[in-house]
């Protein structure tokens, strides 16, 4: 077979450079040239070629008949007793998949992605733990996500304070693994007091009941624009609970979201029955200049999340205190009515403010002037002199009356001449 495809090789070589020759010395005679023929022998000498390379890397070396024989691998050994085993290999670094809103989204080994606020990266947040909150997310890209945005804005407002959000990769997985690890990665607050989980639209259901099965992992649950009834049903435990697993929920629903306003609020009188804490925020309209009413509907979670979390907490677990927040006021529509919900009464986070200007030395405080004596009063000044009477000035005579003085009559001219 090996010389079968050399020789095969040297003859279509040989016959295609004659070929191509051939062809080459009628353009001289301005004949019509053809390559076809040159280029199909060349194929078939590369095709002949590669055929017999193979066979030839195919060949058997020394005693090909005999079978070998395959050992197999000895076990390891085991490690002596007095020497700890070998450390099982760490989990690779999150990747970074994209920065929405300013702050950076990365994506851990199993799926789950953690996006981190701007204020994580400050200067002065080098030492500052963050409330972690778990949100459900649909399935959307990181630039069309309205919840990181609405997060920023309401912070920056200093309405509420910035926070880690950790993204399951679905509603079945379990989001303790993922929690456990960014609290490994990320400077987060450690406790159920920190830890809030987030449902929105079909995925509201999953956030309820994850917090409804696990009280003692969650301090808040929050559900936005969700069904809790039909395939997302939600099982309220029956019985009371005790006040310390007491859950605290909040319910929103836009203003054209009326079969949702009807689910939560049969949702809310089940919860209600049971002794949970329940706020129910519905109605929500889009504010100008802010997005959608669906980032409106974020931006008031970021603030009940903030009543709802401790502030964000400095070295050895101390909170740090915040300085007192400047209102915005917002203009609503006629229109919109009431608002069921009050504003979040939230301190403004310390990294984003400036810092605050040292204060000024008191001012010595001057002694009380002595009170002065009573001033004499002054004499009465004397009456004015009366000016004399001006003399009365005798009466003018009258002017005789006017008569007329009779004229003579003039010559005529023709008596004259």
């Amino acid at each position: 077979m090996l010389a079968v495809g050399v020789g095969g090789t040297v003859l279509l070589a040989r016959a295609a450079a004659v070929r191509w020759a051939a062809e080459r010395a009628g353009r001289t005679y301005e004949l019509p040239v053809n390559y076809r023929a040159a280029v199909v022998r060349t194929a078939g000498a590369v095709l002949a070629l590669t055929g017999a390379v193979a066979v030839a890397l195919n060949l058997p070396y020394g005693r090909a008949t005999q079978p070998r024989t395959v050992m197999a691998a000895a076990p390891h050994p085991a490690p002596p007793a007095g020497r700890p085993a070998a450390r099982p290999a760490r989990p690779s670094a999150p990747r970074e998949v994209a920065r929405p809103a300013g702050g950076s989204l990365a994506e851990l080994a199993d799926g789950t992605r953690v996006w981190l606020p701007p204020q994580y990266a400050g200067p002065n947040a080098r030492k500052v733990a963050f409330p972690l909150v778990v949100a459900y997310l649909p399935a959307t890209a990181p630039e069309r996500e309205e919840l990181y945005p609405a997060f920023v804005r309401h912070t920056a407002r200093g309405l509420a304070d910035p926070f880690v959000v950790v993204v399951p990769r679905d509603c079945g997985a379990d989001p303790v693994a993922a929690m456990d690890e960014a609290a490994r990665r990320y400077r987060v607050v450690a406790g159920r007091d920190a830890r809030a989980v987030l449902g929105v639209g079909p995925y509201a259901p999953c956030a309820l009941r994850a917090a409804l099965a696990h009280p003692d992992r969650y301090r808040a649950a929050v559900g936005v624009s969700g069904t809790y009834d039909g395939g997302g049903a939600v099982t309220v435990p029956t019985g009371p609970v005790p006040p310390g697993g007491r859950p605290h929920v909040l319910l929103t629903t836009a203003a054209t979201e009326q079969r949702q306003r009807s689910a939560a609020m049969r949702l809310l009188t089940a919860l209600r029955r049971i002794g949970a804490r329940v706020r129910f925020l519905d109605h929500v309209l889009p504010q100008p200049g802010a997005g959608s009413a669906r980032r409106r509907q974020l931006a008031l979670v970021s603030g009940y999340l903030t009543e709802e979390f401790a502030a964000p907490k400095g070295p050895g677990g101390r909170v740090r205190p915040a300085p007192p927040v400047r209102r915005v006021p917002v203009r609503r529509p006629p229109s919109a009515g009431r608002d069921p919900v009050r504003r979040p009464a939230v301190a403004a986070h310390p990294l984003d403010r400036k810092p605050p200007h040292p204060p000024k030395p008191p001012v010595p405080v001057k002694p009380p002037a002595r009170p002065k004596a009573p001033a004499a009063p002054k004499p009465p000044k004397p009456p004015k002199a009366a000016k004399p009477a001006r003399p009365v000035k005798p009466p003018k005579a009258p002017k005789p009356a006017h008569r007329p003085v009779a004229r003579p009559p003039e010559p005529d001219e023709d008596t004259t001449g």
